[in-house]
């Protein structure tokens, strides 16, 4: 699972410090949101992250929140200063069939980031670092992606797969060009098929919980691939020929009848993002 957006200045391993102190604290009614007000250096110890949101959502009640929220209202917000951190937190109450259960992931919403979108690039890594993880396997090997950028589209993949597509031409006659796709992707570079041992790359973007029953991640299957999948049912496929030339081939499939859910689920309740973790 990946975002394609890079933001200066932001920093995965030490956001992830606080990550773990958020996770350690514990609360039966309520997951939390958090926000970046200002990155810090220093590692906080635990009890600096952990006692002041716990002591401040034992002190609100979900009930209350919940019909704040019916009304249009706000969720509970607190600034947590710690060390040289910024931290803002979001208090989200947990269904009422479900409280009780202090053990469960406090970290519910994470924070967003923003920037510069690469899309490609950042799918592009992400593969041929999992193309090159595995030994020797005996069996199809099919990569699955969750890209979390609402910005990432079909193209950004086949880019990524099979390589750009470019316009060339020669300088002294530029209006005789053409269209092609350049030999620069993960299973197409130069005169020979790349990373064969991947059978095909499962993708999906922008699927939520909240979501999953009306869209069906993508199967791009590797047409030179060592050893192809022996189906593709139930999902959507893609797929290129020497050429580059991408073939789409949609499914009469539909995510809730994988699922065997209702075709509105979760129904006209409270979206889910606000009610359940």
């Amino acid at each position: 699972m990946f975002s394609g957006i890079a933001e200066e200045g932001r920093s995965g391993a030490r956001e992830a410090w606080i990550y773990d102190l958020v996770n350690k604290a514990t609360n039966p009614n309520f997951y939390v949101g958090l926000k970046f007000d200002q990155l810090g250096l220093q590692r906080p110890k635990d009890r600096e992250v952990i006692s002041p949101l716990e002591t401040w959502l034992s002190g609100i009640d979900p009930d209350e929140v919940d019909a704040a929220l019916d009304n249009g209202g706000e969720t509970p917000e607190l600034y947590l200063s710690v060390r040289d951190w910024g931290l803002i937190f979001t208090a989200h109450p947990i269904k009422p069939a479900r409280r009780g259960k202090p053990r469960h992931r406090l970290l519910g919403v994470y924070p967003a980031y923003g920037g510069f979108v690469n899309d490609q690039h950042k799918l592009r890594k992400t593969l041929d670092r999992k193309a090159r993880h595995y030994g020797a396997l005996d069996k199809p090997f099919v990569i699955a992606v969750m890209g979390m950028s609402s910005f990432m589209d079909n193209e950004d993949v086949e880019n990524a797969l099979f390589g750009n597509v470019v316009y060339r031409y020669s300088i002294n006659q530029p209006e005789d060009g053409r269209w092609v796709r350049n030999r620069d992707g993960l299973w197409m570079r130069g005169a020979q098929p790349l990373a064969t041992r991947v059978s095909g790359v499962l993708m999906g973007t922008g699927i939520f919980p909240w979501n999953h029953t009306h869209e069906l991640p993508r199967l791009w299957t590797n047409p030179w691939a060592t050893r192809s999948l022996p189906g593709t049912e139930p999902f959507p496929t893609a797929t290129s020929d020497d050429t580059g030339t991408i073939t789409y081939a949609d499914t009469p499939t539909a995510g809730h009848d994988v699922f065997d859910l209702p075709e509105d689920w979760p129904g006209p309740e409270r979206s889910f993002t606000d009610t359940d973790q």
